[in-house]
């Protein structure tokens, strides 16, 4: 009977932990129903240089997370180095395309020469060798390889291991009238600062070059760089909130940031925009609340960066249809930013949308009518998608836009779970 009782007594036992343990359970998951219905993920898509980074910084501010010192002195690092190789740019593409600088006066020629012998690797901290954006000397060849689903330590080995590579370069072929002055020294911040900023101010041919900038590639910002040159000379300067929203770091892999509004937590997913960074999304798709697509409207007249054959909006056009096709977001939420409206609005003063999209009929140099004309392409790929026009470095713009945004991720969200 003894036996008997120990296996009643053992049965009984067994049978409350089993209870107890399945009421743990049951409030386990209970408890993450609740916190995953107060959690949103948000994934930032688009092509390369549209802007995504941009919005998650633009978060980040709105958010008071605000950057540290050491961010700042590297974005000062980067806005640096970048104009040096904007400038340089400009002046060997001014040599491609038949555009004379006024180096017939001798302050002009000097700046050319002191532009052609700096080096922003030399000017700048390696540290930051990573984050300078490398289209300004990469080879046609090499930046196809790149925008392939290669494994990316082939671009490394490609651009600095092959020296044939090296010499195939387009982009900055030596010109000429400047390659005697090759061997001298190294120039110093402050005469390469003073360099840039004589030739943008004073030289015709660097600001018609610019002004065709759409058939080369070079960095948006340029502008703002060059302008803002005798301060990022500075070598204890910190980048300000506005420099580093223009500044440009490529994001390869994955990043993801926490924001909380409330009780609230958003999880935003920002991953690298171009060809050979796409086949990582896969890895971001699970448990998706958002997407938020990002499209640079100002790129209507560009090519890629990692296949010149390729419009820039016809490639965003062609990546978003095959978003909303996908079988892993048929019951996502869908937001369209068609960002870079500023320097769309000055673009199309000059270089008509019709050039590179023959059906556009609204008037050349309108602004409503290309915003118009250009969300209509996108709003044909057949799905509910929320539109917002957007300029990513302007923080007010961003603050309203993302306040829209964050109410309709949250309606969204209560209507698919009944609650509404």
């Amino acid at each position: 009977m003894g036996c008997n009782i120990s296996l009643e007594t053992s049965h009984e036992d067994s049978s409350q932990s089993a209870r107890r343990r399945n009421n743990d359970i049951e409030a386990q998951l209970l408890l993450g129903h609740n916190q995953s219905r107060n959690e949103f993920k948000i994934l930032l898509l688009g092509t390369g240089e549209s802007g995504k980074s941009t919005v998650l910084k633009q978060m980040r501010l709105i958010h008071s997370q605000n950057f540290d010192a050491k961010e700042r002195k590297k974005y000062a690092m980067v806005v640096w180095a970048d104009a040096i190789q904007s400038m340089k740019i400009l002046i060997s593409q001014c040599y491609i395309l038949g555009i004379p600088l006024d180096s017939d006066r001798d302050t002009s020629e000097n700046g050319c020469n002191m532009m052609l012998r700096a080096n922003p690797r030399e000017l700048t901290d390696h540290q930051i060798d990573d984050y300078v954006l490398k289209y300004d000397t990469t080879p046609v060849r090499a930046r196809r390889l790149y925008g392939s689903y290669e494994d990316d330590r082939i671009y490394e080995s490609v651009v600095y291991g092959n020296k044939d590579l090296l010499a195939d370069s387009v982009e900055t072929p030596p010109i000429p009238q400047y390659s005697k002055h090759a061997g001298f020294k190294l120039a110093y911040r402050k005469e390469v600062a003073n360099a840039i900023s004589l030739l943008w101010l004073h030289d015709k041919g660097i600001q018609r070059c610019l002004a065709r900038s759409n058939e080369f590639q070079l960095e948006a910002s340029a502008e703002y760089y060059f302008d803002n040159i005798s301060k990022f000379a500075d070598e204890a300067y910190l980048a300000t909130d506005l420099d580093i929203l223009k500044g440009r770091i490529k994001t390869t892999g994955i990043t993801e940031t926490l924001f909380k509004t409330g009780h609230l937590t958003f999880r935003m997913v920002d991953v690298g925009g171009q060809r050979s960074e796409r086949r990582k999304w896969i890895h971001c798709f699970e448990d998706v609340t958002t997407i938020l697509f990002v499209v640079a409207l100002s790129e209507y007249d560009q090519v890629l960066f990692e296949d010149e054959t390729m419009n820039r909006m016809q490639e965003a056009l062609v990546l978003f249809e095959e978003i909303c096709k996908s079988r892993w977001f048929q019951r996502t939420s869908i937001i369209l930013f068609l960002n870079k409206t500023d320097i769309f609005r000055q673009k199309i003063q000059f270089n008509p949308i019709r050039n590179y999209f023959p059906e556009y009929q609204g008037v050349q140099d309108d602004f409503e009518s290309g915003c118009q004309f250009f969300m209509k392409l996108f709003l044909q790929r057949n799905r509910q998608v929320y539109v917002h026009f957007t300029c990513a470095t302007n923080t007010k713009n961003m603050t309203f836009v993302m306040a829209a945004v964050t109410d309709m991720i949250i309606q969204q969200n209560l209507k698919q779970s009944g609650l509404m």
